[in-house]
């Protein structure tokens, strides 16, 4: 097979794989992408694929990719290794084998406008990471911290008690923090610690620093990964049409609240609006290695969406997500919107996963 190189617009750190959804020929080689640091992202619903002889001819090969799982980089390699598989390509891969049905954005504006008299006080809701906007601001909040080092005895000894809890076995020798983070960080990529608590680890790696630091912090990681620019078209609209609706709006994300922030920002969203794991402060607002429960993953989206619409009636009109973990929040809504489905949310709409109103729609990209 003759070489390939993956050019793309986009690259950061990410824990991805990805499966070509079109390739000219057979693919059965892993194909190597360089990569910094543990692993490897790709942004991009769409990179452009080129052989010596297209590049040569001046020729790129569009393709198209979606998120099959995660991979990170192997001891000795200078690359990260991104297993492509050939699927069969079509108008819109990406929800293969899935019923649901693809609304253009101007016909999912009508739809919202219709429905929203239907209902007392309604209320959007929208999860951040692959929803809102590409990419995962939460990771580029870690490795940014992982670069940055620095962190204080109350940080490291969580993530050592985190592990342990969890049985996953740290190396006794390291005693920097940097170190026990990638090993927990890794034990998640490996699915020997879970999603949920990587999330809280990730938000409060921190402790000991006092929150303006913090924040000062995360708007640094924001304006260099650029992350404003990855926020989606559509969605940003959707955002719009809700506040010239006088609609209110929430963003509900499993990523650290000084990032979401930080990013969130820039769509209009105030903290009040802003639903994200938050770490607990003492009384100085120095960072403890704690967060606020629950924290809005899975389950604990839905119940924190709800004590925040209860006191004033509102009705969840619509809810926005990407991954499997957004269900209970897309299952408290009126009309249910998926943008960009990972393949596990993929899986359980196709097996009749969640009690929905009325069936869930995707919103079509691009």
């Amino acid at each position: 097979m003759p070489d390939v190189l993956l050019e793309l617009d986009t690259l950061e750190l990410v824990p991805l794989v990805l499966l070509l959804l079109e390739w000219p020929e057979e693919l059965d080689e892993p194909l190597e992408c360089p990569a910094s640091g543990i692993v490897v992202v790709l942004l991009l619903e769409q990179c452009t694929i080129r052989s010596p002889a297209k590049k040569a001819a001046g020729e790129p090969q569009r393709i198209q990719f979606r998120v099959i799982g995660r991979a990170s980089r192997r001891p000795g390699y200078s690359s990260t290794r991104l297993v492509a598989k050939k699927a069969p390509s079509g108008e819109d891969s990406r929800l293969p084998s899935s019923g649901v049905k693809a609304l253009p954005l101007s016909a999912l504006l009508d739809r919202l406008d219709h429905t929203r008299g239907e209902c007392t006080s309604p209320v959007l809701a929208f999860d951040g990471d692959g929803t809102l906007w590409g990419g995962d601001v939460g990771d580029d909040f870690f490795h940014a911290s992982l670069a940055r080092g620095g962190f204080r005895s109350p940080a490291i000894d969580a993530m050592r008690n985190a592990g342990r809890a969890a049985g996953v076995a740290l190396d006794a020798h390291h005693d920097d923090g940097v170190a026990v983070a990638k090993q927990l960080f890794q034990a998640y990529l490996d699915h020997t610690f879970p999603e949920e608590l990587i999330c809280e680890v990730i938000t409060w790696l921190w402790a000991g620093w006092p929150e303006e630091e913090v924040k000062r912090f995360a708007d640094e990681v924001a304006e260099r990964a650029n992350a404003a620019s990855r926020i989606r078209p559509e969605l940003r609209a959707v955002v719009e049409w809700a506040r010239s609706h006088a609609v209110p709006a929430f963003l509900v994300s499993a990523s650290p609240r000084p990032i979401v922030e930080a990013v969130g920002a820039a769509l209009g969203f105030d903290r009040s609006h802003i639903l994200a794991v938050t770490a607990r402060y003492d009384e100085r607002r120095v960072m403890l290695a704690d967060v606020e429960r629950p924290i809005p993953y899975g389950p604990g989206k839905a119940s924190l969406l709800a004590s925040r619409l209860s006191p004033s009636g509102g009705t969840l009109l619509a809810a926005f997500g990407d991954n499997v973990f957004d269900l209970p929040m897309l299952e408290a809504a009126m009309l249910a919107v998926v943008v960009d489905p990972k393949p596990r949310l993929v899986a359980a709409l196709d097996a009749g996963t969640g009690v929905f109103r009325e069936p869930p729609v995707r919103l079509a990209l691009g």
